[in-house]
């Protein structure tokens, strides 16, 4: 859908909503920028500004989020196994 890799970072604290709804056992999904080692030092600040954005960036990111949103039509959310497998 888009040539963002896939990669799995620990931000070291709360998060975001998705972490609540994880750990009362929902699948959930963290979708950033990129890795917290990488993440845009200007974000949740002052200076959080549009000149620091890539619209090139975020195409590819809308094209994962729908990517994403199209994967989660066939998933069967019913299935009350322990292991559903990735979403």
């Amino acid at each position: 859908y888009c040539n963002i890799p896939w990669v799995e970072t620990k931000c070291g604290y709360a998060c975001s909503d998705h972490a609540s709804a994880s750990k009362a056992g929902y699948p959930s999904a963290f979708v950033i920028e990129s890795a917290f080692e990488y993440s845009d030092p200007h974000i949740h600040t002052t200076d959080d500004n549009i000149k620091y954005l890539s619209f090139d960036h975020m195409l590819e990111h809308a094209r994962m989020t729908l990517g994403l949103v199209y994967e989660l039509g066939f998933y069967d959310f019913s299935d009350s196994s322990e292991d559903r497998g990735d979403l």
